[in-house]
């Protein structure tokens, strides 16, 4: 059991690697012109919180593709066969299998409720700076037609922005920016002039409304609360909490899943399968999060019945695996 755990494990271990690097890709994809804003180690600490992000989602699949991986892998080799042979039963496969997916569970379990949040949060401020924050030096304006232009970098001392007006140019300078979000900025220590205009505020919010940050949605709230802060009276964050622990519960089902796929087709017919189950499982998921936005569906129902469903998929499979199980030969023992 031992030799078959560590072999699992290291095929997870592969899995992770794979998915998560085509995963990351996507993000690249998404956030891309942001990213390609900020420094090399920014970038990079950007990546590192987008793997945290995609933890709760991967960490099931890793124990679904890993076990079919491991599994089809003893099947090319004959591994089945010979344990059948000398008379064991295939229950001896169970605990490798199950502590597999409890693993994979239990640490998706533990970063979703608080690591994935936190990292969310960073993420979103690292590319939110990114976005408002053009890459010149600080105490440098540039004025843009009908438009603002903020020349800084954060951390920042100084924050300049420019209105080009038929009156003339308005200007603003900030000592500091104290909070950004998706759609406002609230600045320090503000002067503002221009034709027949002079001010100083000690704190004024500006309006980001021009700015392009629709695509950092998914990162505010609620997916950056912990699961400790979520109010189970709002539908969404009600939602939130729900997946939380309904994807890492799914991880031991997909592990028996990825386990028969590989023991019954092999390893590219098993990765297939796996495939096309997750993709069924996450379009599911998605397609009953918006109708439980318009409430057709409660919170629960929602994050719970890709879970059932994940269920009566991997019973029917292991139900319909019974007849090659029983066509392999016995024992030579006895």
């Amino acid at each position: 059991m031992k030799a078959g755990l560590g072999e699992l494990l290291r095929m997870c271990a592969l899995v992770t690697g794979v998915v998560t690097a085509a995963l990351l890709g996507f993000q690249l994809v998404h956030f891309g012109p942001l990213l390609r804003q900020t420094s090399a180690a920014e970038a990079l600490a950007c990546l590192g919180d987008g793997a945290l992000l995609l933890a709760e989602v991967v960490l099931p699949l890793v124990a679904c593709f890993g076990c079919a991986l491991a599994f089809g892998r003893w099947r090319a080799e004959g591994a089945l066969v010979a344990t059948f042979a000398l008379g064991r039963s295939p229950l001896v496969f169970t605990a490798p299998v199950l502590a597999t997916g409890l693993a994979c569970g239990l640490l998706a379990f533990v970063i979703a409720a608080e690591e994935a949040p936190a990292a969310a949060r960073r993420l979103r401020e690292r590319l939110v700076a990114a976005a408002l924050v053009s890459p010149l030096r600080a105490g440098h304006s540039v004025p843009l037609a009908g438009s603002m232009a903020m020349a800084a970098r954060l951390p920042m001392h100084e924050l300049w922005a420019v209105w080009s007006l038929p009156a003339g140019a308005v200007f603003l300078r900030a000592g500091s920016v104290e909070a950004l979000s998706l759609d406002a900025a609230v600045l320090r220590d503000v002067r503002l002039w221009g034709p027949d205009l002079h001010a100083q505020v000690g704190r004024a919010e500006l309006k980001l409304e021009g700015t392009s940050l629709r695509s950092l949605g998914p990162l505010a709230a609620p997916n950056d609360l912990p699961s400790r802060l979520l109010s189970l009276s709002d539908l969404r964050q009600a939602f939130v909490f729900s997946r939380r622990w309904a994807l890492p519960a799914s991880a031991p089902l997909w592990a028996v899943l990825g386990a028969a796929l590989g023991a019954a087709l092999g390893v590219f017919p098993a990765i297939i399968a796996g495939a096309l189950s997750a993709f069924g499982f996450y379009a599911l998921l998605r397609s009953l999060e918006l109708l439980m936005r318009a409430g057709r569906v409660s919170p629960e129902a929602a994050a719970v019945t890709p879970l059932v469903v994940l269920a009566v998929l991997t019973l029917a499979v292991l139900i319909s695996c019974r007849p090659r199980w029983s066509r392999l030969p016995r024992s030579m023992t006895g």
